[in-house]
């Protein structure tokens, strides 16, 4: 028998539930697998094909990834195999193509920053809009869609920071041509904007745009390693701080103002969450449960939108939920303890 400390205690409870978790999302790509080569008469989309087999092949490797880890964390040490060595790590992620039903963009893009890749990530939404982002050592250096918002062009930003005037703006578009090349470029080789304001715009564009692609719900994805091209002037954004700037605004955007605190805690001062059966809406779950608004419209999607839901719900089903990490799972489980469920 091994005893393990408290801290190897929740690391492997952690392992455990991750591989449980990739092995339920392989049970649905082997579910779209049968779709796309025998539910569709006959009729095999490839890139569809190639992006689950991607998917699956990444999945298992994680799983096994894992299983190492788990069996170090517990003391087992087995007999040393000859096994064909990883010579470059980034070989792995070459071919990464996906959809956000298996692998949300927020862990795509947290794994390319932890693993410093450098390449192309072409994102393809629902809607059909494309982007572009292009890393370095883990870093965002550029982005770009085929349809921005106005306020995400570099032009309208540099104007709306006062580094450059409108009209001189639209004389400028006048003359420039695509075959110019970036228009970032020739701004500054036209002495329109010193390099140093340019970076600025350019790191705010990265910003507006990564944040547009991070909301994105239903898209495809493919990532591609190598060298980007040979601009003179890019940005260069962190895209750890970059996530996590995301994450810290949504929080706020959840937090109610003082005044709207002392009006909705007033009711929970005569009750407590064990008396609401009924069907919640998504702020009385964010103000119940203390978790975000996109967390509490995915709960209602799932049927889970009251607190006898929430009570039998399990640990894994809650942690299944895009927008419920582990610290969320805590508060969720402070405010709604859990029922006879967990202990299937």
């Amino acid at each position: 028998m091994i005893q393990l400390s408290p801290d190897s205690q929740v690391h492997t409870f952690r392992l455990i539930l991750e591989m449980e978790n990739r092995g339920q999302q392989i049970d649905g790509i082997f579910v779209r697998l049968k779709q796309a080569f025998i539910q569709n008469g006959g009729s095999v989309s490839i890139p569809d094909a190639v992006g689950a087999l991607d998917e699956l092949g990444w999945h298992v490797a994680q799983i096994r990834d894992s299983a190492a880890e788990l069996e170090s964390t517990i003391g087992i040490q087995r007999t040393p195999v000859t096994v064909k060595p990883k010579t470059d790590e980034s070989h792995e992620v070459e071919r990464l193509r996906g959809t956000t039903a298996t692998l949300p963009l927020a862990d795509l893009l947290a794994v390319l920053a932890e693993r410093e890749q450098t390449g192309t990530l072409k994102i393809r939404a629902r809607h059909g809009e494309c982007f572009l982002l292009e890393f370095l050592d883990g870093a965002v250096v550029h982005a770009a869609s085929d349809t921005p918002l106005p306020n995400q062009l570099l032009g309208n930003i540099l104007v709306a920071r006062d580094r450059l005037c409108p009209e001189r703006l639209k004389q400028f578009l006048v003359d420039f041509a695509p075959s110019d090349g970036p228009i970032g470029q020739a701004l500054a080789q036209a002495e329109l904007v010193s390099e140093d304001d340019l970076r600025e715009a350019l790191s705010e564009q990265v910003r507006r745009l990564f944040q547009r692609i991070y909301e994105l719900d239903d898209a495809t994805f493919c990532f591609t390693t190598g060298t980007n091209r040979d601009l003179e002037l890019r940005a260069t954004v962190n895209t750890a701080m970059l996530l996590d700037s995301i994450a810290r605004t949504e929080e706020a955007d959840d937090v109610p103002e003082l005044d709207e605190l002392e009006i909705i805690s007033e009711p929970h001062s005569t009750s407590t969450c064990a008396e609401i059966d009924a069907s919640l809406d998504a702020e009385q779950l964010c103000d119940v449960l203390g978790i975000r608004r996109n967390a509490a419209r995915e709960l209602i999607l799932r049927d889970l939108d009251s607190i006898d839901g929430i009570r039998i719900a399990t640990d894994l089903e809650l942690l299944e939920v895009p927008g419920i990490g582990m610290k969320t799972l805590a508060r969720i489980r402070e405010a709604v303890p859990a029922g006879f469920a967990q202990l299937r």
